[in-house]
């Protein structure tokens, strides 16, 4: 019995350390070069988010295929115009264009959140990656620890209720996947559940309105159901 528990521990170690690898490859292949990486991009004003501080700095903008950067590292030019690279694990987040990028840690993999609406409900869309190829949402209610994480791609519907690792063990904070394709009674009830207290909301998802491919109108609609 001991053998096998050890075996397993091992090969779960291992999946997480080819997952860490394949970003950490990918950050190391854009930064190899970083003249030219920064010769693609321009640097503008930006705010990097620590723990207890916020520092103003000039942050690097990346365009076409390289905009999947934004969700794993910022590069900032400091003092003496010398450059920093900054991954999830080492800063809050920070914000460039006005748009902020929040860290996170999830199953074993670190990375930025992209927020895109602000209020009752925060909103926040990952982006493809190397280790994770798919696009999510992110929904965190501004009283709770949990998030709602939604895939608008998938072809089942199916709600896992998971560790959050970047909370401590005590706040037994959860994360729910929800995965959907199309609207369906599935969804429905997951607004009902977790949105029913806005009429506006509801009634415009039982009527078909608003469709799982509408979660920014939706979360945009519940948080004006609040103001």
């Amino acid at each position: 019995m001991i053998r096998i528990l050890i075996s397993v521990f091992l090969i779960i170690s291992t999946v997480y350390l080819v997952i860490a690898q394949k970003n950490e490859k990918y950050i190391n292949n854009q930064i190899t070069n970083i003249e030219t990486l920064i010769s693609k991009g321009d640097f503008i004003k930006g705010l990097i988010y620590l723990d207890n501080d916020t520092i103003e700095t000039d942050l690097l903008t990346f365009k076409g295929k390289r905009e999947t950067n934004y969700f794993l590292f910022c590069v900032a030019k400091i003092q003496m115009d010398s450059i920093k690279i900054f991954k999830s694990n080492q800063i809050k987040g920070y914000k460039i264009s006005d748009m902020n990028y929040i860290s996170h840690n999830s199953e074993g993999s670190g990375f930025f959140l992209k927020q895109v609406k602000k209020g009752k409900i925060d909103l926040f869309e990952k982006s493809p990656f190397p280790d994770d190829n798919r696009f999510l949402y992110y929904l965190k209610f501004s009283d709770s620890y949990n998030y709602l994480i939604i895939n608008p791609l998938e072809n089942d519907v199916t709600v896992y209720e998971l560790p959050e690792s970047r909370q401590s063990e005590s706040s037994r904070a959860t994360v729910t996947y929800f995965q959907s394709k199309g609207i369906h009674e599935k969804f429905k009830i997951f607004i009902s559940t977790y949105l029913g207290d806005c009429d506006k909301v509801t009634n415009m998802v039982k009527s078909d309105f608003y469709t799982i491919n509408d979660i920014p109108s939706i979360i945009e609609l519940y948080n004006n159901c609040f103001k």
